[in-house]
């Protein structure tokens, strides 16, 4: 771990594609509730990955995506393997030590993300409705930690004009750090994987 970020020290994280930028390239800018840019993700594609994507999806793929900090530090690395491994997303610190993984189950217009730390411990899950994509995150306990969705309330409006935004918000009172870093690398893989 980056031990002088303080990246995830925060409680409310803006996160949109930027109108001016492809949609093929998926990359992200974040924010924090003062508008300020505090970093961005992007993910690792080849261009032989770029034309399989735009025949098969980006589903079925393997993907790489890093959440780096404003000034270019990597923060987090996300990675899909396989095909076969399609619902499973391992994450990892800058040094690519397992810090857990994300599970990912569909069901019609609902998705379930269990979030699991490196010993294979529930510490989280993210549920909600894919259609009007409203997500609630619970801890273990079933207890409610916070929410992504797409209202982001007049703040970020003036930055972007495209529908692909949105809100993450989670509690800051976290004993072990990791688990909040897993947490919010999950709101990223919902809408980017």
């Amino acid at each position: 771990m980056n031990s002088n970020s303080n990246f995830f020290e925060r409680s409310n994280y803006f996160v949109g594609q930027n109108a001016i930028c492809s949609k093929s390239y998926d990359k992200y800018q974040i924010f924090n509730n003062k508008k300020e840019n505090i970093g961005f993700v992007r993910e690792r594609m080849t261009k032989g990955k770029k034309i399989l994507r735009q025949v098969v999806g980006k589903t079925f793929l393997p993907a790489q995506i890093e959440i780096r900090s404003a000034n270019g530090t990597l923060e987090v690395l996300l990675s899909r393997r396989s095909f076969f491994q399609s619902n499973k997303i391992v994450i990892c610190d800058p040094r690519g030590n397992v810090l857990g993984c994300i599970k990912r189950r569909v069901n019609f217009f609902k998705s379930t993300y269990t979030i699991l730390n490196q010993f294979d411990e529930i510490i989280a899950e993210i549920s909600g409705n894919d259609k009007e994509w409203s997500f609630m995150i619970t801890d273990a306990s079933k207890s409610k930690i916070g929410s992504i969705d797409k209202k982001w309330e007049g703040i970020m409006k003036e930055i972007y004009s495209s529908a692909d935004k949105f809100n993450v918000n989670i509690k800051t009172d976290f004993v072990n750090k990791n688990d909040k870093i897993a947490i919010f690398s999950s709101a990223i893989v919902m809408y980017m994987i």
